[in-house]
């Protein structure tokens, strides 16, 4: 499929702006949202629901959430069933499993024994689909809900690909209005129509893509009229405005940041001046070192916007940006793919915006999204040591390499890993959670973690590893995955020497090949398969190295780097 023209770009972009009042609304209304038809493509989505109640009066008013969300979604109805005895006999394949339970029909029933049971159910699923599972946990603030609701968390942690749809947030922000009796025997729900409007719309936004779409890594916000009321240069750092809105927008991104997310500023304005605000008021709740990067000056905000993202290692297209001028959104998504636009005329509406915008919410939080800020300021003095001295930058790193075979303690990073990877990422595989964890079961398979740090700062698990032996005697390593933070420092050759070395000996196989898939970012995986193999790698297919376990060994010996394996 040929990439849409720069005015049709700059056109969808600004049509999905106008959605923005409408479907990221604090309270949507029904009959605004059907008058929306979204004019970009979608990815079509096979849900099947797994239920005992009603499901259509949501799935009805969605269309409109899951376009924003790039997504359409065709949908496969379970008999009603209270036991859930069906689930998982369908041997078609589907991209989502739901599972969607009126718990009030199990009135009576102990919440924890209750919540037992559901996991049961959920692992009998498990065991027959890859696909993600969505649950929903239960409505209501009384004892009963929160026990249940409790106890369902701490079992789902050990149930790979599945996440709790939070339905309960819905019920307590409408209270009494959660329900409506009335429709209980007209629709075969007692939830309300404002409840099924808001229910639509975390399922479109929030819900759903988390589970089939990557995490927004970065947001990239403008200053003036967006975090604070008033022109920096004219009003100077006292005269800007921090009125209660964007004091809560600046809390959000605040909060936003905590859960992994890395922020940006572009703006047009002179540094100093900027120096100047963030030193000067301390009554922000954003302060200058929450901002992982910076494009300050009077250039256009979409070279901005690319000049953040390379200094955060990542594509524009994970990035979203946030500005009150339409103008300069429109230059954005005319110069650079890019994630996400949000126009940020009204602190109040980007505040709400920023809680449902697609990819910000819902996926796994790992100790990972913590560490990368710091590890991002390290990588500058790591350039520098580069530069003052090649042959010793290595060994002044004093680089130690943490590996793991088979952890199931990392199924949430691995998961991460295939889908965030996409520079030296070989096969572009990208699979999911529940495949991770039934390979790191499976006595034909392994899998192998790296974590990183040197003396600057710890990158956590980097890469991720995993091979099986393949009938002709040859180690087929399928997920080839080396972080961008890893890179730059002259390791990979080093750290998978360690994790195949490790799989060779376990599984007895003399030779090694790697799944490869060309994609439009991985190129530094095609050049280090190519240098490795000795011939050009061009197509799709296994790439044969010349690796056995004494070369891996050979090749570790050399190194100035400490290796340290978990068991």
């Amino acid at each position: 499929m040929s990439s849409p023209s720069p005015d049709t770009t700059i056109e969808r972009s600004l049509e999905r702006l106008e959605w923005l009042p409408v479907v990221l609304a604090e309270a949507p209304r029904r009959l605004d949202l059907l008058g929306l038809t979204a004019s970009w493509p979608t990815r079509e989505l096979h849900v099947r629901v797994h239920r005992n109640t009603a499901f259509e009066h949501v799935a009805s008013l969605r269309p409109a959430f899951r376009a924003f969300a790039g997504r359409s979604a065709s949908f496969e109805y379970s008999d009603y069933d209270d036991s859930l005895s069906g689930a998982g006999l369908d041997p078609s394949p589907a991209d989502i499993e739901l599972v969607w339970l009126d718990l009030d029909r199990y009135a009576g029933a102990d919440p924890v024994a209750l919540a037992d049971w559901l996991t049961e159910r959920l692992q009998a699923l498990r065991a027959r689909t890859l696909a993600p599972i969505l649950v929903a946990d239960r409505p209501g603030d009384d004892p009963a809900a929160e026990a249940f609701n409790r106890r369902l968390e701490k079992n789902l942690a050990q149930v790979a690909g599945v996440v709790l749809a939070d339905l309960s947030e819905v019920a307590g922000r409408l209270g009494d209005a959660f329900v409506d009796a009335r429709t209980r025997d007209v629709a075969g729900t007692g939830m309300s129509a404002r409840a099924a409007v808001l229910t639509a719309q975390r399922m479109g936004l929030r819900w759903l893509p988390a589970l089939v779409a990557p995490r927004i890594k970065a947001l990239a916000v403008d200053l003036d009229m967006t975090l604070y009321q008033g022109v920096l240069g004219e009003d100077g750092p006292a005269g800007v405005v921090l009125t209660p809105e964007h004091r809560a927008l600046q809390e959000t991104l605040r909060g936003l940041a905590d859960d992994g997310v890395l922020l940006a500023l572009v703006s047009r304005n002179e540094p100093d001046d900027v120096a100047a605000l963030f030193a000067t008021r301390t009554d922000f709740p954003l302060r200058a070192e929450d901002f992982a990067a910076r494009a300050i000056g009077w250039g256009r905000k979409s070279d901005g916007v690319a000049a953040v993202a390379a200094d955060l290692r990542i594509s524009t297209e994970a990035v979203v940006f946030v500005d009150d001028n339409l103008g300069e959104l429109a230059d954005v998504s005319a110069g650079v793919p890019i994630g996400g636009l949000i126009h940020a005329a009204d602190p109040g509406r980007t505040t709400t915006a920023l809680s449902l915008f697609p990819g910000l919410h819902g996926h796994a939080r790992t100790a990972e999204d913590a560490l990368r800020s710091a590890d991002l300021a390290a990588a500058a003095a790591r350039t520098r040591a580069a530069e003052a001295d090649p042959e010793e930058y290595l060994r002044s790193l004093q680089v130690r390499l943490d590996l793991a075979l088979d952890d199931p303690e990392q199924l949430d990073r691995m998961a991460a890993l295939t889908v965030k990877t996409n520079q030296f990422n070989a096969g572009l595989r990208r699979t999911g959670p529940a495949e991770l964890a039934r390979w790191v079961e499976a006595d034909d398979v392994h899998v192998v973690t790296v974590g990183l740090s040197d003396r600057l700062s710890d990158s956590g698990v980097v890469a991720l590893v995993t091979g099986r032996r393949s009938a002709d005697g040859r180690l087929l390593v399928e997920e080839l995955c080396i972080s961008c933070r890893a890179l730059g420092r002259g390791i990979e050759d080093v750290l998978v020497a360690a994790a195949v070395g490790r799989m060779l000996e376990e599984s007895g196989a003399d030779s090694l090949a790697v799944e490869y898939a060309a994609g439009p970012r991985n190129e530094p995986a095609r050049a280090w398969l190519a240098r490795h193999s000795g011939t050009p790698v061009t197509a799709p297919g296994t790439v044969d190295l010349a690796w056995d376990a004494a070369t891996c060994r050979a090749l570790l010996a050399q190194a100035p780097i400490t290796l340290n394996w978990k068991d």
